[in-house]
């Protein structure tokens, strides 16, 4: 298969990616910057990642979103809250429709290239707070490529049904460079630790732990 993910730098693109080697696909990784305050730090580790995956990776710059939504995510937005993503508040770290912009772009650079689908590391812990993360939108989106499109292009969120943990592990045992991946939602060289991002990331290396016997060695702020 010939695949354009959506690549960010963080965990679960990153055991994607090294899913989808392993597996035998030819990929092109697409980085989108739109303002956020981690893309910086995401863009580092994806550019030292993908030289170790020695793929291709482009990097894009949606300098609108950072315009015109609203999210504490963005630069423009209020600080981000601290917690868990099961909690209300981590509703506050959406950015409106933004795996579909996203996604869109991608589907359309599949298809200009002959590429035979496009990947996300989307999975069932984003669900809660993310619309655009659930199983009803990948589902949505495969017959948006479906009926938008000439050329036939795939939706493959292979991670959609698994909890982070189980990223983790498999992302692990395709060899991925996992403890060189970035998830921190405040931004900064260190990781916040306290940010749902970060927690999910204390979760996923504790399962890793218990399969593998493997220490994360993530340095945590807090």
């Amino acid at each position: 298969m010939k695949t354009v993910l959506i690549y960010s730098g963080g965990l679960d693109s990153t055991s994607l990616l090294f899913k989808l080697l392993k597996e035998g696909d030819s990929v092109k990784c697409l980085n989108f910057n739109y303002g956020s305050k981690h893309n910086e730090y995401e863009a580092k580790a994806a550019k030292k990642i993908v030289e170790i995956a020695k793929v291709e990776i482009q990097h894009i710059t949606l300098d609108c979103i950072g315009q015109l939504f609203k999210s504490s995510l963005l630069k423009t937005g209020e600080d981000i809250p601290h917690g868990y993503y099961a909690e209300p508040n981590m509703k506050k770290t959406v950015v409106p429709f933004r795996n579909a912009i996203m996604l869109s772009i991608a589907g359309g650079y599949a298809a200009s290239i002959g590429f035979d689908r496009v990947a996300a590391g989307i999975h069932a812990g984003d669900h809660t707070i993310y619309p655009d993360c659930r199983i009803e939108f990948v589902e949505t989106f495969k017959d948006l490529l479906r009926v938008g499109l000439w050329e036939k292009v795939n939706f493959y969120t292979p991670f959609a049904w698994k909890d982070k943990g189980d990223v983790a592990i498999e992302g692990y045992e395709a060899g991925a460079p996992i403890f060189e991946t970035y998830s921190c939602y405040e931004g900064g060289e260190i990781h916040c630790g306290v940010c749902g991002a970060c927690n999910e990331r204390k979760y996923a290396f504790d399962k890793l732990k218990k399969i593998h016997e493997v220490e994360d060695k993530t340095i945590y702020r807090r």
